[in-house]
């Protein structure tokens, strides 16, 4: 009887425990993590990059998780395999060795983790070899043009301004997204 009595004063307390948090939750303002998260797109003519090397990408996405980022891919450097298919035998392969290893490459390379920096309103991208690299004063607004909501982020250093669009916004419904000026 007593092991049945304690079992049900833990499932009470978990209940209360877990109703107090997503209460105090729920009153918060909306932070930058939950913003951010998920998969935005760049919005290409928007883009200043003020560097001394010429940046070229081969996606325009970013992809925020936990702590963890996925770039956009840099352009990687061609492989010229002379004009010839898969379906020819005599392909080089060593060719193709490399343009998958420089495709490997450029994935290791746009990955990266992510943190809040100084203020809620600063994140630090680390991506040692990428050049979206460094700290970011990052700004979240909505546009309505034509009567759907885009959602877009907008990041800037003293080198660099990015303009994201929210992956499908305008298209979807954003639940999560309707405490966005906050």
């Amino acid at each position: 009887m007593e092991i049945r009595l304690n079992h049900h004063v833990f499932v009470l307390l978990t209940i209360i425990v877990i109703s107090l948090m997503s209460l105090s939750c729920s009153n918060r303002p909306i932070c930058v993590d939950s913003r951010l998260d998920g998969y935005w797109n760049m919005v290409l003519d928007s883009l200043v990059i003020n560097r001394s090397a010429k940046v070229e990408f081969g996606s325009i996405n970013f992809n925020f998780t936990c702590k963890n980022v996925e770039l956009p891919l840099l352009q990687t450097p061609r492989v010229d395999v002379k004009g010839k298919t898969l379906l020819d035998a005599d392909i080089n392969e060593d060719s193709l060795k490399k343009d998958w290893s420089n495709y490997q490459k450029a994935i290791r390379e746009s990955n990266g983790t992510w943190e809040l920096y100084s203020s809620k309103d600063s994140i630090k991208i680390h991506a040692p070899a990428h050049p979206f690299n460094g700290q970011y004063k990052i700004a979240f607004y909505k546009v309505k043009p034509f009567g759907q909501e885009h959602y877009l982020m907008r990041m800037s250093n003293d080198s660099t301004y990015i303009v994201c669009e929210k992956f499908f916004s305008g298209y979807a419904d954003f639940d999560m997204l309707k405490d966005w000026e906050k």
